[in-house]
């Protein structure tokens, strides 16, 4: 009696001249153990066909990187759907194509996809499969790993780490580093300064009214005039998202051709998420930040995990205000109890501040209630005790004159509201910084 098994096939009982081949299937092997497909090609939508109103930042991360001599980070901070990422893929390719440097894109949504992306970055930068192994299994540090290699990388390089929102993962594992060897850029919408000492911080807010209309002008160029796209991109909030939709469904519209005032009677039936994010392709429902109205949810998600559970109801209460500049005083009054008590709106105030940049409460809340994202969910009732006080009254700060860009806009807290200071500045803010250097 003869039997034997190839590969890993076992024999348990044979009985005459016996020959098994066993295929063995395990399955895909675990999400979290999976590394990205790409660190060297941006892992990022559809492409900016034009990027509008970006000029001056652009600028100032390319000075940045040509002219320093030691690592630097840059972070890019505004709402969801403003364009971080899209600004970020532009200095990408700049870097890589004329700039001639190692481009590095990593994700940065979560702690698994952070940490998986950053062994394929070492790995890229020339570590072998025995200190990937280690690292991988506990048996010496990642991050050190990691950034050995970027330190001693032949050739200057930009690492791009997207959407960050979730700041501490990069804290709690020591991820964000400067290095001699390259830049650093973070795309996020948190902006407290204190998550992020020593870098250089670039607000990315909405577009102006004209770089607006462009953008569904260089989307839909045949769907009406420069003045009707201007129009649409008021009622959009001026957000790059939901221009970028907006113009991507007006140009698939081959059949029945819509025109920029159809689109416009169409938002005014209703539904004006679910008409903007039908302009979204194929793939969007896998990336919630391709679409208007999972993007915002991520945020309230984000504000729910931090122990904000009001912060959906307060949001719905701003999006009945007009997106000027809001006292807060007006928060202070009897008729709110209905949807929010005084005290929690109060607090939770507060601790919005010390989490987000005050440009998220004055752009911010103008293109959620532009869309109407937060209002057409709320609960009947709720909006009507929230119109019977939200008449738009002028901010204690209203004859301050405003700067010429929202997109530079800065604001600061002072007699009582959020408001713009008056004088343009282009958001930036330095200090020493702390994180390991060599």
């Amino acid at each position: 009696m003869d039997g034997h098994a190839e590969d890993r096939g076992r024999v348990y009982q044979a009985s005459g001249d016996q020959h098994i081949t066993e295929h063995h299937h395990h399955g895909d092997e675990p999400a979290g153990r999976r590394g990205p497909d790409s660190v060297r090609r941006p892992a990022v939508g559809r492409p900016p066909v034009v990027l509008r109103d970006r000029i001056e930042v652009l600028e100032r991360l390319g000075t940045g990187m040509r002219t320093s001599r030691t690592g630097e980070v840059y972070v890019l901070h505004g709402m969801g759907g403003c364009g971080k990422t899209a600004v970020a893929y532009t200095l990408f390719q700049r870097a890589t194509g004329e700039g001639g440097r190692v481009g590095l894109w990593v994700g940065a949504a979560d702690r698994a996809s952070l940490r998986a992306g950053m062994l394929a970055v070492a790995a890229d930068r020339g570590a072998d499969d025995a200190e990937l192994l280690a690292a991988r299994n506990g048996l010496r540090p990642a991050a050190d790993l990691v950034w050995q290699y970027l330190d001693r990388s032949a050739k200057p390089w930009l690492l791009v780490l997207d959407n960050a929102d979730q700041p501490e993962i990069l804290r709690d594992g020591s991820w964000l580093r400067t290095s001699p060897g390259g830049t650093v850029v973070v795309t996020t919408r948190r902006s407290a300064s204190h998550w992020w000492p020593g870098a250089e911080l670039q607000h990315i807010g909405v577009l102006p009214r004209t770089d607006a209309a462009r953008v569904l002008c260089d989307l839909a160029p045949h769907s009406g005039t420069p003045d009707q796209a201007a129009e649409i991109a008021e009622r959009l909030g001026r957000l790059p998202l939901a221009l970028t939709l907006a113009g991507g469904f007006l140009s698939q519209q081959v059949l029945d051709p819509w025109t920029m005032d159809t689109y416009g009677r169409h938002l005014d039936e209703g539904g004006r998420v679910e008409l903007i994010d039908q302009g979204a392709d194929a793939f969007a429902e896998r990336d919630p930040r391709r679409m208007v109205g999972l993007t915002w949810q991520l945020t309230l998600d984000a504000f729910e995990a931090r122990g904000l559970s009001e912060a959906t109801a307060l949001l719905r209460l701003l999006s009945r205000f007009a997106p000027e500049p809001l006292p807060l005083s007006v928060l202070n009054r009897a008729e709110i109890d209905g949807v929010l008590p005084r005290a929690v709106a109060r607090s939770r105030c507060e601790r919005f501040s010390t989490s987000h940049s005050p440009n998220w409460w004055t752009s911010g809340c103008g293109a959620r209630r532009a869309t109407g994202y937060c209002s057409t969910a709320w609960p009947r009732q709720h909006r009507r005790t929230a119109d019977r006080f939200s008449t738009p009254r002028p901010s204690a700060c209203s004859t301050r004159p405003s700067p010429p860009s929202p997109t530079r806009a800065r604001t600061t807290r002072h007699s009582g509201c959020w408001c713009p200071t008056g004088s343009p500045c282009c958001g930036t803010s330095r200090s020493r910084s702390p994180w390991p250097q060599r």
